[in-house]
């Protein structure tokens, strides 16, 4: 559990200052709550209680100068638990290659951890069948802790994080908050549970919001009371939401949460839209790929069946594992398809994205920002050998459009002036809104005399062609608008002239204002005086 201030219910009252003081006393009440029923739900009589050879064997592995032959000896001692554990050692989910008859050979053969989780799985599945009773789902209960111990084992082995066997038994006992809750509220959390209608991965926030505190954390209190090593606490803890975990150790956190998904998968009618969080996370905690996550998923329904004999668990009938990876194969030929359409979308959200950066917002033009960089690339190339011409435009007398008629229709003119710039120039250069009323055209690979023809043929069109404002309220129905434009150009003859692209750029602006002193309504070329330059 976080900080008060984290909690849900503190948030919505702590934004407003007047609510403060009762946010803090409502916040203390709920803590007071949930502590007083947590300590309920710990003192119940009827909780399922760590068998005394399973409290024996644990303290003798803490000692790390323990001898096998102590540990063999606490489990001889109950021949129910010693039977068990040899059965399941010389079964096919060990596929020893002899058999074992002997607690010490087994010990030997296999090693400490794999012998001491049997004897604390096979001890604490006694006793928590004993607490599970009808009306409690207890096929649904053993049936998702046994597929997650098993895909969590499977997945640990594979990717050689921690200790598989410590992933198996935070996998089996990941529920065990449940166990507890229905035996200290009985009927009271079964209700709980039916608001879910079956959905397993509804039931914290039902009971968050009846209880207000879930079925991890006490479960994870639970087993701190029973002195289960951090191990096997931190993956009971987090188990729901393993993402969000930030104790050690993380990896079998990781495991327990996608042998969680590998049950919802092997339990549910319709487990493809499992399968795509399932190799994500596959992919981004353990670098596995979709081929390797089946291989586990295929392990795991089949260590299920034999653990489930083993163990003497129902866990339902058993999954159709052929039709299940059909499944997985459709489920990842979608998430390429869906990885594709999201990078397509991606990279036309990003594409759009730029136009909206390089481009007026009023015209539709290129602004700017977009002349400036291109004007740079253009002279680079020009100073390499090619050519480059700049067009400067200035609508002519624009202010007194503005305030003769206003701004909705200078701003009418202006789009309507770039929506002609761009179709005459489209095919030949990049028309840009250099500021105001003033317009820019960059012309690649265009020497000044072309350059000079394209400007003439526009200024004629624009003269000759009055702006139809009908579409603007309370505007006349046309506007004659002029323009005045100026030519520079760069190429093989003038490119010692130009040393700089800004020198390029302010010729053209040199040559605009020449029309304009003139008389507007023409075009002026700025011609370089080389042998001064010379």
């Amino acid at each position: 559990m976080g900080g008060d201030e984290d909690h849900p219910r503190f948030r919505r009252c702590i934004c407003h200052p007047l609510r403060y003081q009762c946010a803090a006393m409502l916040w203390k009440r709920a803590v007071e709550m949930n502590h007083t029923l947590m300590d309920t739900v710990l003192a119940c009589p009827n909780l399922p209680s760590l068998p005394a050879v399973a409290v024996h064997v644990l303290e003798l592995t803490q000692d790390p100068n323990v001898k096998l032959t102590e540990i063999a000896s606490t489990i001889q001692h109950d021949q129910a638990l010693a039977s068990k554990i040899l059965r399941t050692v010389n079964s096919s989910y060990y596929g020893l290659r002899k058999g074992c008859g002997t607690i010490s050979h087994a010990l030997i053969l296999l090693g400490l951890n794999p012998v001491k989780t049997l004897a604390l799985g096979f001890g604490l599945v006694g006793t928590l069948k004993k607490g599970i009773t009808d009306p409690f789902d207890h096929v649904s209960y053993w049936r998702r802790g046994l597929y997650t111990a098993v895909s969590a084992q499977c997945l640990a082995s594979t990717v050689r994080c921690g200790e598989p066997e410590e992933a198996f038994l935070a996998g089996l006992l990941q529920d065990v908050g449940m166990v507890a809750l229905y035996s200290a509220l009985g009927d009271r959390y079964i209700e709980i549970m039916a608001q879910t209608q079956g959905d397993h991965r509804k039931l914290a926030r039902a009971e968050r919001d009846a209880l207000d505190l879930t079925h991890p954390e006490v479960g994870a209190q639970l087993c701190e009371h029973w002195r289960l090593p951090a191990s096997l606490v931190t993956p009971i803890r987090y188990h729901e939401r393993p993402e969000t975990a930030t104790e050690e150790p993380i990896d079998i956190v990781r495991c327990v949460g996608i042998g969680n998904l590998i049950a919802d998968v092997l339990t549910t009618d319709d487990p493809a839209p499992v399968f795509k969080k399932i190799y994500e996370r596959c992919e981004a905690w353990f670098t596995l790929s979709p081929t390797e996550s089946d291989e586990i998923l295929s392990r795991a329904a089949e260590g299920t069946r034999e653990l489930s004999r083993l163990f003497d668990i129902s866990t339902g009938p058993y999954p159709d594992i052929e039709n299940i990876l059909d499944q997985a194969n459709q489920a990842l030929i979608g998430l390429s398809l869906s990885a594709s359409q999201q990078a397509d979308a991606l990279s036309e959200q990003n594409a759009e994205l730029q136009e909206q950066v390089n481009t007026d917002a009023l015209t539709g033009a290129a602004n700017r920002g977009k002349f400036n960089s291109e004007i740079v690339e253009a002279f680079q190339r020009a100073r390499a050998g090619e050519k480059v011409a700049v067009i400067f435009i200035d609508a002519d007398h624009f202010k007194s459009v503005n305030d003769t008629h206003g701004h909705l229709v200078g701003d009418a003119v202006l789009v309507e002036l770039s929506k002609r710039l761009i179709e005459h120039f489209t095919d030949t250069g990049l028309v840009c809104r250099y500021g105001g009323e003033e317009f820019a055209v960059i012309l690649p690979d265009v020497d000044r005399i072309t350059a000079a023809k394209l400007a003439e043929s526009a200024r004629e069109k624009i003269a000759s062609n009055p702006i139809d404002l009908s579409h603007v309220p309370d505007a006349p129905e046309t506007v004659k608008i002029t323009v005045s434009m100026g030519v520079s150009a760069m190429g093989p003859d003038t490119a010692a002239f130009f040393t700089d692209h800004t020198q390029l750029v302010n010729a053209a602006d040199r040559a605009v204002y020449a029309a304009k002193q003139s008389g507007r309504n023409c075009v002026r070329i700025f011609k370089p005086k080389l042998k001064a330059a010379a």
